[in-house]
């Protein structure tokens, strides 16, 4: 089963299957589709993690340099205020 691995070669399944009966073949397409499914899902992983990144440099970066600034400005008045009550 180990040559099916190390060569794609259609005809050598084939053999493989006639050599070691059919659990050998169901065995082939098992990993031939969890090989397919785990392609497919890192494909949607991928795109996934591009959209969220994606929309941490689109929208959390900006929103977080705006929190800034108010923090910034809203730490100011309160000192002005915090002076003016001291008076």
């Amino acid at each position: 089963m180990a040559t099916l691995f190390a060569s794609a070669d259609f005809l050598e399944a084939v053999e493989i299957v006639r050599q070691y009966g059919p659990f050998a073949g169901l065995l082939i397409i098992a990993v031939i589709f969890y090989m397919w499914r785990d392609w497919k899902r890192e494909a949607a992983l991928c795109k996934r993690v591009a959209l969220l990144e994606d929309y941490a440099r689109d929208t959390l970066v900006p929103l977080v340099t705006n929190v800034t600034s108010v923090v910034a400005k809203n730490t100011t008045v309160m000192e002005r205020l915090e002076k003016y009550l001291e008076k």
